[in-house]
């Protein structure tokens, strides 16, 4: 990225050492292409800079949401077994409360007979 300079170290001059006008007008129209060129690189430097940040904050990003994504599943899953549980346990609850009935209607049915 850095050699664009030296081009200007050209000597440009005619046969006695001297620079035409065109020579000079040359001369400069090169240092200017060669700043706007540096100014481009540089430029374009800080994009890649910018947008070498970005994706690294965005890695952070995904890497923090790929972690609470994991701890919503574990509670996700650890609320599916207590339900589970709990559905478990109401089952057991009703069948003995249908055994404790049913043993209440069999001892009504039997003093009434």
């Amino acid at each position: 990225w850095g050699g664009a300079r030296a081009h200007t170290d050209v000597d440009l001059g005619g046969a006695d050492g001297t620079a035409t006008a065109k020579e000079r007008q040359l001369k400069e129209r090169l240092r200017e292409a060669e700043l706007a060129l540096e100014t481009q690189q540089r430029m374009f430097r800080a994009h890649v800079d910018d947008l070498t940040v970005n994706l690294d904050s965005q890695a952070v990003g995904c890497d923090v949401l790929t972690g609470v994504i994991g701890d919503l599943d574990r509670e996700l899953q650890r609320r599916d077994e207590r339900q589970q549980s709990l559905r478990a346990d109401f089952h057991a609850l009703v069948e003995a409360f249908q055994a404790v009935r049913q043993s209440e209607d069999d001892n009504e049915g039997a003093d009434r007979e």
